[in-house]
């Protein structure tokens, strides 16, 4: 699965990162991508840490819906997407993109 940071300017996969949010509302990635394993990317930027944690809720749910997509059947994938509408079809082909602020509605 791909994430993308809330402005866009960041890409990469979800398997090699640790995302932490910060008492602050902000959301980090941290992993291998990017080089050093010490360097924290600024990812999302939310109001306050409630915000930033439903973010991170959709996150779970959309790899969620990917990861059952993915051992589905032929026949239940085209189900699947005929039963999805639009906006949600995103989550089955494993892309997540930071919500903006007003969209992380808690």
């Amino acid at each position: 699965m791909r994430i993308l940071s809330q402005d866009g300017k960041f890409d990469f996969p979800y398997e090699r990162v640790c995302l932490e949010v910060s008492d602050s509302g902000k959301i980090f990635a941290q992993g291998d991508v990017w080089g050093k394993r010490d360097n924290y990317i600024e990812v999302a930027r939310y109001e306050n840490e409630e915000k930033a944690r439903k973010a991170m809720e959709m996150l779970r749910e959309a790899y969620m819906v990917h990861f059952q997509y993915k051992h589905m059947t032929a026949e239940q994938r085209a189900f699947f997407i005929n039963c999805t509408v639009e906006k949600e079809q995103e989550k089955i082909y494993g892309v997540f993109c930071f919500p903006s602020d007003d969209e992380a509605e808690v």
